[in-house]
């Protein structure tokens, strides 16, 4: 499961982007409610965003020279309706292929794929403004479009296996050529995730717990006309898991803390057309007791936005 830790719980930092005139409460068709990191769509207007990005990541453990590299490439479209310049609801679909490179100098061990769809997501999104500051808030719903299925030779599908609501709560301060905030996340609630193992006894187990806790602070500079750069510092810390296996619970050893580094420079071709290349560097940090030593993360990506 620790393959796919990175993929599953960097859900609250995604690469957004300012737009210029979004200090106005009635924006214009190119124009966010507010931060683009806290992106949402204005009232009256449906946004259409596909993204393509690449991810990768390594993983050194102690006393072993073994090291995992896995790299994957998610690919997702996400819809979204403004109500209101204080209200949108928005679906995200997605599906990903990667490989697990596994080095074992002293010992036998096989690469393996993970491929399959991700977690659809429904999000609702509010804002209340108060001056040249701007309440944030809403939830995020994921759920499973099935169970975490892992093969006999340890090729897995994307899917979670369970579902999870994740309240969220930020400001952002619009000053001028610039805005700045914060926003933080929390898993309310994070229900079982099954795993399949065909071929395998027992055939199923359930991961239970691992509650993830996001915080980003970020910082958006607008220059004059088509672009604008930002930059967040991003924090998520997830939980120990626990595992059920024939009645029986385990408590695992895959508590993290991950930290982030996010640039990315929106580009504002029409009114209508915005594209968002970004990068971002993190490091990850475990629970003493675990066997890896470090885990280092890279990520570049690029969303295309349509407003209509």
């Amino acid at each position: 499961m620790f393959r796919l830790l990175l993929i599953a719980s960097l859900f609250s930092l995604s690469a957004r982007a300012e737009d210029p005139g979004s200090q106005n409460t009635h924006a214009g068709p190119s124009q966010s409610v507010g931060s683009e990191y806290l992106h949402q769509t204005t009232g009256g207007h449906f946004e259409l965003t596909p993204a393509l990005g690449i991810y990768a990541s390594t993983i050194r453990y102690k006393n072993s020279s073994d090291k995992t590299q896995q790299s994957f490439l998610p690919i997702t479209v996400k819809g979204e309706y403004g109500f209101s310049d204080l209200f949108s609801l928005s679906a995200k679909l997605g599906v990903g292929l990667g490989v697990v490179n596994n080095t074992c100098p002293n010992s036998t061990c096989d690469d393996t794929v993970l491929r399959g769809a991700m977690d659809p997501v429904l999000s609702a999104n509010f804002r209340i403004p108060t001056g040249i500051m701007a309440l944030r808030f809403g939830a995020d719903l994921s759920t499973s479009l099935g169970n975490h299925k892992i093969e006999s030779n340890g090729d897995t599908n994307v899917a979670s296996g369970g579902t999870s609501l994740t309240p969220n709560f930020g400001m952002d301060f619009s000053l001028p050529n610039m805005v700045m905030g914060f926003q933080l996340k929390y898993d309310l609630y994070r229900g079982d995730r099954t795993n399949e193992r065909p071929g395998r006894t027992p055939s199923e187990t359930k991961d239970k717990k691992a509650n993830r806790l996001g915080l980003a602070a970020f910082y958006e500079y607008n220059f004059p006309r088509i672009v604008s750069i930002g930059s967040a510092l991003e924090y998520l810390n997830q939980a120990a898991s626990e595992t059920e296996s024939t009645g029986v619970t385990t408590k695992n050893k895959d508590a993290l803390d991950h930290f982030n580094l996010n640039v990315y420079v929106p580009l504002r071709f029409t009114p209508r057309v915005t594209l968002v290349p970004a990068v971002w560097l993190g490091a990850t940090q475990r629970d003493s007791s675990s066997t890896v030593k470090d885990q280092t993360d890279f990520s570049m990506n690029v969303l295309a936005r349509f407003t209509f």
